[in-house]
């Protein structure tokens, strides 16, 4: 298992990537963003604090 963790943190931009692109397609159907929208919260974190908490493992 030593080798999940790295792959694991590779695939954190691909999944921004694709949440961004889930948003972006739910909000262009005439879909009203929620005030706790969690996907939000993500790219925020994920944007703000990049790969900060990853060195903190």
């Amino acid at each position: 298992m030593p080798r999940a963790g790295p792959v694991a943190l590779a695939l954190v931009p691909g999944v921004d990537v694709m949440l961004l692109a889930f948003t972006a397609i739910n909000l262009r159907s005439g879909r009203q963003p929620r005030w706790r929208g969690r996907a939000a919260d993500y790219l925020g974190f994920s944007v703000a604090y990049g790969h900060r908490p990853y060195l903190w493992w």
